[in-house]
């Protein structure tokens, strides 16, 4: 400011010379070693006329002139005056405080610029300030705090775009910038009592402070007093209610878990899927009168009650939960967003896609607005919304956004904490299922080894890493390290999860899908029908019910009979319409399926038009050089051989396809 002030009074010299200099900018102004200021380059100045009036700008100085310090008149073909000057070394002293200029004036032409700068505003340098970074340090604040009040006013009054708004001279601009380092009241301010006052309490803190000291021990004692016998009464309420909360949740624990006591057993063991149930019917009636409580339990056991794959009453927990919050608390209450979070999970681990992903839409929403950046809440939520995308057949839309759920877990939590690690593997499933082996590999490696690292390799977590892993190296061809891999995420849920977990299922039907492939029909049915008779159980309308259906559909295919295939994956089709849609290429896969039973009986007519159908949708669903896209040419090209050959010998082989189902991370 210093520096500038010294540049105004050599451009008020030469104004008072009758000299207006008419391109000041950082170049034309040079600063020895010695902090003297020097201006340069008078090529396009301008004398005034002889009674210091204005001067119009001529067409080959507009060409000379340079657009981003130049005033709003010297572009727009108005008089050249003394302001002039004043607008530039406001500009320059603007982009020396906030690091950027007033204004954006690049302009394919001269007739856009004109029009840009007639409409152009000049920002609060100390906002420019506080927005041009991110993450502001603590210069970054003090400069704002700094600039903010009287030199926002100042340096706003030098860069109007009415000429006779600003300063009339570079004269005055200095004055006012050297009053502002003073401390004393700037001419650019409005004058009132108030503001002559914090300016004068400004230069003389020491006094101002002492004499407010005294007057605020005169005030202190009563007002302390009352405030303090106020503030106690209120600290004395909240620490009952906390201790009275804390008591109702420590006595409803010691219940439930005096349930695993011999005596009260009956020496029968207690697991704890028996305590989590009993706690959950217990919850409704022991807590009834302490909503809140009560609300905060549920959600946590509707949480438990999912990971156990109880899914029926996890989802009535987690709708009590809501219930109960909606009724206690203001709308945007971070408690509901989290009500809602676990909602969404639960039906979307049901099956309910739709209204998971409402619920889980709603959530962020809430979560967004209430909660600060960061927030593992929201990014969890953001992650299951992720994962509702993946199921609904939108991979970029979900590989973005949990891209980012990753970025966050990882800046929060740290790289080797196991919920990155789980995260990471998630974006593992969705680049895999992008066809980005190579990154998904890499991915899959890298949390693998993490979570053994941190829970051990027979934690039921790592049961995924090893199914996400196998589905990868089967696509690979590398069939022999995929086995064992399947077989292991298996064994450890049916230890960790029982048999009854829908993680249990979702091994179960991958490992049905390998054996399918690799023509090993007995083994492939065996695991298809457990793992139907377990999804069932959880919902008769879950999309995997559907999966499970498709493969027992390609198995009696395999063996010859067309007739019993076709209505079995009839019925998948109609289960993949009304839960995924036809947005979702499964529902795409399985009518190609279908149509190859059709054409096997020899309905070829009928089947090359529903081939031709599945490969057109197909390709605009997952693109042209999707593993879906190629085996939809597979099934179109066998039913253009067998109408080729019209029954004249047997039907050329084709693998029939999954649907693909690699699947995406379950969380812990």
């Amino acid at each position: 400011m210093r520096l500038v002030i010294t540049c105004c009074d050599a451009v008020a010299a030469a104004h008072r010379r009758l000299i207006v200099h008419r391109d000041l900018k950082p170049s034309n102004i040079l600063v020895t070693d010695g902090g003297q200021v020097k201006l340069l380059d008078f090529g396009i100045a301008k004398l005034l006329d002889e009674d210091g009036g204005e001067t119009k700008l001529t067409g080959a100085a507009l060409l000379m002139l340079t657009p981003a310090y130049a005033a709003p008149e010297q572009i727009l073909g108005g008089p050249v005056t003394t302001a002039t000057d004043v607008y530039a070394i406001g500009v320059v002293l603007f982009e020396l405080l906030t690091g950027r200029l007033p204004h954006d004036r690049h302009a394919p032409s001269v007739v856009d610029l004109a029009m840009r700068v007639s409409r152009e505003t000049v920002d609060r340098p100390s906002s420019v300030v506080r927005s041009s970074m991110t993450g502001l340090t603590r210069d970054r604040r003090r400069l704002a705090r700094r600039v903010a009040g009287d030199l926002d006013t100042v340096l706003l009054k030098a860069l109007y775009r009415e000429p006779e708004r600003r300063y009339a001279s570079a004269a005055t601009f200095a004055d006012d910038l050297r009053r502002h380092l003073a401390g004393h009241p700037v001419a650019a301010q409005r004058d009132t009592l108030w503001y002559r006052a914090r300016k004068m309490a400004g230069r003389h803190v020491f006094g101002v402070a002492a004499t407010a000291l005294i007057l605020i021990s005169m005030i202190a004692g009563l007002a302390g007093t009352i405030w303090q016998a106020r503030r106690a009464g209120n600290n004395a309420r909240a620490a009952q209610a906390n201790a009275r909360r804390a008591e109702l949740v420590k006595e409803f624990l010691v219940g439930l878990f005096e349930v695993a006591d011999p005596e009260q057993s009956g020496g029968v063991t207690v697991s704890a899927r028996d305590l989590v149930e009993q706690g959950g019917r217990r919850l409704e009636t022991e807590l009834a009168g302490e909503p809140e409580t009560q609300a905060d339990l549920l959600e946590t056991v509707a949480r438990i009650d999912r990971s156990l794959g109880l899914l029926d009453p996890a989802a009535t927990l987690a709708q009590r939960s809501l219930d109960l919050r909606r009724r206690l608390l203001p709308s945007g209450d971070a408690a509901i967003g989290r009500s809602l979070a676990a909602l969404g999970a639960v039906r979307m681990s049901q099956g309910k896609l739709e209204e998971a992903e409402k619920r889980l839409g709603e959530a962020i929403v809430v979560l967004q607005a209430s909660e600060p950046p960061g927030s593992l809440a929201l990014a969890r939520a953001r992650s299951d919304y992720a994962q509702v995308l993946f199921w609904k057949g939108d991979l970029a839309g979900a590989e973005k956004l949990e891209r980012e759920v990753y970025e966050t877990i990882r800046m929060v939590l740290g790289e080797e904490h196991v919920e990155t690690a789980v995260h990471m593997r998630n974006l593992g499933v969705l680049l895999e299922d992008m066809d980005r082996l190579d990154e998904a590999e890499q991915a899959y490696r890298k949390s693998q080894a993490v979570l053994e690292r941190r829970l051990g390799a027979d934690h039921v977590s790592l049961a995924q890493s090893y199914l996400n892993y196998a589905v990868l190296l089967d696509r690979r061809g590398r069939v022999s390290e995929a086995e064992p891999r399947y077989m292991r995420s298996l064994e450890v849920r049916r230890n960790r999860l029982g048999s009854a977990h829908p993680g249990t299922g979702q091994s179960l039907q991958l490992i049905a899908l390998f054996f399918l492939h690799q023509g090993r029909l007995e083994e492939a049915e065996a695991h298809y029908r457990e793992a139907l008779a377990l999804f069932r159980h959880i919902d008769p309308e879950h999309f995997e019910v559907g999966k499970c259906l498709n493969g027992l559909g390609l198995i009696a295919s395999r063996r010859g009979d067309y007739a019993a295939a076709e209505l079995t994956l009839r019925d998948v089709l109609a289960l993949f319409h009304k839960v995924l849609g036809e947005q979702h290429p499964f529902y795409w896969q399985a009518k190609g399926n279908l149509a190859r039973q059709i054409a096997l009986q020899g309905r070829l007519d009928e089947a090359l038009a529903a081939q031709r159908e599945v490969l057109e949708r197909i390709e605009v669903l997952t693109g042209s050089e999707s593993a879906e896209t190629a085996d939809a040419r597979d099934r179109l090209a066998e039913t253009l051989l067998l109408i080729q050959k019209k029954g004249r010998g047997t039907a050329p082989t084709a693998s029939e396809s999954g649907p693909r189902t690699p699947e995406h991370g379950v969380r812990d």
